[in-house]
């Protein structure tokens, strides 16, 4: 009887370290699955929080776009007042003293 207890022993402890490695592996699984989750989880936060930066950023892009574009229109707007035929013409009859020529000191060279 002594032989049968010991075998029955014996019997019980691998058992019991076999149920030990089996707990201790779906312990294991169990962690590993629960920081998936946190690491999944941590991932869509900040993609999301990169995601409303860069929006905020190029909006404010486009409307810093669009200030310049207005100021470039005004620019050509004043460009093509100061450009004009008759503002040219008082400019120089006025700050250079420029006259029309008389038609006699008028030469007409031929090609």
């Amino acid at each position: 009887m002594n032989k049968a207890a010991q075998a029955l022993n014996q019997s019980r402890s691998e058992n019991k370290t076999l149920m030990g490695g089996l707990v201790a592996s779906h312990h294991s699984k169990l962690l590993f699955l629960a920081l998936a989750v946190f690491l999944s989880g941590f991932g869509v936060v900040y993609m999301k929080d990169m995601n409303r930066r860069y929006f905020v950023e190029s909006q404010s892009l486009t409307k810093h776009f669009n200030e310049l574009e207005t100021e470039w229109g005004q620019l050509m707007l004043e460009q093509s007042a100061w450009s004009t035929q008759s503002r040219i013409e008082k400019v120089a009859t006025q700050k250079l003293n420029m006259q029309t020529p008389a038609q006699q000191s008028i030469v007409m060279v031929k090609p």
